[in-house]
This record gives structure tokens, sequence and C-alpha cells, in this order.
């Protein structure tokens, strides 16, 4: 019974302090008008397609861009190297709005399965401003993060 009542009472996981889902840094709350990036918590594998019914979907005044973030992944297979695009976060997608709240209200009238990650009643907490600058100079315009450059030699990377 005593192990029962501790598993029970064991504390859960929690997201440290300024951070959103996926370790990701988030900002302050900003004023209405400004552009900023949002992470939306979407079905992992399905991220790409509920992007685009978003996109479909929203008007472009209220959802500006969505998309899943790519990385590039080196992979060997049967002794030969080959690039693979993968998805950075999965089971997330970001979302660029000006207007967090009108966002949110059209996604909740929507069959989609995406809610803005963070959304704690009214506080919709953005993507941090340096990690946000950080991700657009890095990533290119198919919003993929390429991989640095490296050399193989003799099949070894």
């Amino acid at each position: 019974m005593a192990e029962m009542v501790a598993e029970r009472t064991r504390p859960r996981a929690v997201r440290p302090a300024g951070t959103l889902a996926g370790g990701l840094p988030c900002g302050r709350r900003v004023p209405k008008g400004r552009v900023r990036w949002y992470l939306l918590k979407v079905r992992e594998g399905s991220e790409a397609a509920t992007c685009a019914k978003l996109l479909r979907a929203v008007p472009r005044d209220v959802l500006i861009d969505c998309f899943p973030l790519r990385k590039e992944r080196w992979f060997k297979r049967a002794g030969v190297w080959e690039l693979q695009h993968v998805t950075a976060y999965r089971g997330y997608a970001f979302a660029v709005s000006a207007d967090p709240a009108e966002l949110s209200k059209a996604i909740s009238k929507l069959s989609v399965q995406a809610e803005l990650a963070g959304a704690d009643g009214r506080a919709w907490m953005p993507l941090a401003p340096d990690a946000q600058e950080w991700f657009e100079r890095c990533m290119d315009e198919g919003h993929v993060l390429r991989s640095s450059t490296a050399v193989i030699v003799d099949g070894v990377l």
C-alpha cells in the first residue's frame, strides 16, 4: 500500500522555467502586432501535413507561415553515406503570427490536431527572440537546418 501512495505522490517531470515543450527557450509575451514564432503541438509524424492544412484554412493575416523545422542528417547505408532530411522536433511545428489569440481561436475551430504549446489560458509564449533569430539565420528557404560541411575519407566521416 505504501508503494502505491509513493507512486502517486512522486513528482512528475517538470519543464525547466523559461522553456517551451521540446526544450526550446521561450520569450516573453509581446504586444499584439509583433510577428513572433509560436510552437504548435501536432500529431507526431504528420507535422508537414498539419501545417499544410493550417495554411489552407487559416487566413494569412492570422497565420503568416507554418512549418515543421527539418534538419539534415548523414546516414550510412550499405557502406554509402547519404544525406537525409528529418524533422528536428518530432510532434511540433512552428507557427508565425502577429496575433496568437486569434491564431488559437482559428485553430480551435478546425478539426486539425494542433494546439499552441505553452498555452495556459491566455498566456501564449513565443519562442525566445535569440533562438528565433538563430533559426532564421541557419535555416534555408525550405525550413531546413543545413548540415555543416564534412569530408568523407575512406568511408569515414
